[in-house]
């Protein structure tokens, strides 16, 4: 497994997925909260939308540039091996130039810039200054520019590795997928980083009052990306997945288990949290600010006692009532300490449980980043690829991607264990062997996940580069033929085989 691209795929779609819900939450639940409520919660609202545009906005664009550009190196890691090409200006133009995943690249690039000015724009104006119509607008644009995003994101993900017939399904499939998952864990993320710092700095009243108003207004869209991260998700699977066997007999599927394990913990503290913690912290605000009005109104009354003892004959009248009276505050003030520790209580559980949702969520996020990078080693059973009785040498022959060589491989015996590998390169232009090359053979075991051993071929001077090299148990194998010509330049041909016992 190429590590530098897991961890840049990872990256991008941890970023994508926080920005883009982070667009939601802004369009979705602040704006409508800024309508509906009081102006105190409307401050708190423009508050939250002026931490994310001045700490985290840019800066997550900006990564997201650095990580999409190093998706690209991984993919020149992944073709020039040890050979230290991989940041060679050239392989990263052509890379980036070249095939339908370099338009996609360079897409994908394009809606990041566009948005990163944008956001730059955001940064470094005054919010005072812009108007409500351009912020609408500025609103609605980044939400748009996210929604392509995914869709780039889509274009070049594992959709492109599924079988021909189903793309057309699969690409609209994995991006409502994106969006769903913005929509629930982006926004917990947006949550966690943008408005529950926020709350620190406010009372725990205002911080009750805040989370039971505005929260509410963010239940519907967790149920929306709920139910739509279900169903692309089994149509996903669907989709991908050959045979039943491939979820627990390959890493792809096994990661895919504890993806939906983490799906099932995340739908569960969300369900506890809309359904039982938010109605609990409602319910005890209203019960605080209740007892708390109380002990102010009577704080705040006048003292009857005084002018009540120069009418009243000396008795235990009026020292009574003054007894009655402190004593009633002395039993209100207990009552909204108590109210106010239960408050306490139940904010630091919602709060928490909103950061844990996040946790998991950029485990389900990680998961999806691993599951991207393995999409390729699901191949699909083939008749070249059954297994036969016997075994015998395998043989093929087979163009490189660019057309310019025929390359036939030879391995023998194909059984488990040390082969001899052979390549054969015939220049297409001279339909001569060609000996002014280097060839090197990358194998990838498909049925489980053995990481890419390399076979550097030596030449005979005829056309032909052998070397032994192991494949390491029986099974579906994808091999890889590299051939570097004089000028540097690279032709890669591919071949699948089985290896019978």
């Amino acid at each position: 497994m190429n590590i530098t691209a897991f961890a840049m795929i990872t990256l991008v779609e941890l970023g994508a997925t926080f920005w883009v819900g982070a667009q939601f939450w802004q369009l979705f639940v602040l704006q409508p909260v800024a309508e509906d409520t009081a102006p105190e919660t409307r401050l708190i609202t423009s508050t939250i939308q002026q931490r994310f545009e001045r700490v985290f906005s840019a800066g997550t664009l900006l990564v997201l540039l650095l990580a999409n550009l190093g998706v690209l190196v991984a993919q020149a890691l992944s073709i020039s091996s040890a050979s230290g090409g991989a940041f060679d200006p050239g392989t990263l133009v052509k890379l980036a130039t070249t095939g339908r995943s370099g338009s996609f690249w360079i897409l994908l690039e394009a809606i990041l810039l566009l948005a990163f000015f944008i956001a730059l724009y955001l940064l470094l104006s005054k919010p005072q200054r812009r108007s409500r119509a351009i912020n609408r607008v500025l609103a609605w644009v980044n939400l748009l520019l996210g929604l392509a995003l995914f869709l780039a994101m889509s274009l070049s993900s594992q959709t492109a590795d599924v079988r021909s017939n189903l793309v057309v399904f699969a690409i609209p499939v994995d991006w409502l997928h994106l969006v769903a998952s913005a929509l629930w864990v982006g926004g917990l993320m947006y949550i966690v980083t943008s408005y529950l710092p926020i709350l620190h700095r406010l009372s725990l009243q205002e911080r009750a009052r805040s989370l039971a108003t505005i929260l509410p207004y963010n239940t519907p869209w967790v149920i929306v990306g709920i139910v739509i991260l279900a169903v692309t998700g089994l149509a996903s699977a669907q989709i991908h997945f050959y045979s039943s066997q491939q979820l627990f007999g390959t890493v792809y599927g096994r990661t895919l288990i504890v993806k939906i394990l983490l799906t099932i913990a995340l739908v569960f503290l969300s369900a506890f949290s809309i359904f039982s913690l938010l109605p609990r912290l409602k319910k005890e605000t209203g019960k605080y600010e209740h007892a708390l009005q109380r002990l102010q109104a009577i704080e705040a009354a006048p003292e009857p006692v005084a002018n009540m003892k120069r009418a009243q004959p000396a008795n235990d009248t009026g020292d009574e009532r003054t007894a009655t009276g402190k004593g009633r505050t002395g039993g209100l003030r207990h009552q909204v300490k108590l109210r106010e520790e239960r408050l306490t209580k139940r904010t630091g559980q919602l709060s928490n449980s909103l950061r844990w949702g996040a946790l998991l969520g950029v485990g389900i996020i990680v998961c999806a980043g691993l599951m991207n990078v393995l999409s390729g080693t699901l191949a699909p059973p083939t008749a070249a690829q059954q297994p036969t009785s016997k075994p015998g040498p395998f043989n093929k022959t087979v163009q490189t991607a660019d057309g310019k060589f025929t390359v036939t491989l030879n391995v023998n015996p194909n059984t488990f264990g040390t082969n001899v590998f052979t390549v054969t390169v015939i220049d297409n232009s001279t339909n001569q062997p060609t000996t002014n090359v280097k060839v090197t053979l990358f194998t990838n075991m498909l049925d489980m996940d053995m990481g890419t051993d390399t076979i550097p071929l030596q030449p005979d001077g005829k056309g032909h580069f052998s070397a032994p090299g192991e494949l390491e148990m029986a099974g579906n194998w994808d091999i890889r033929i590299q051939i570097r010509t004089s000028d540097n330049k690279l032709h890669e041909g591919e071949v699948k085989l089985y290896t019978p016992f």
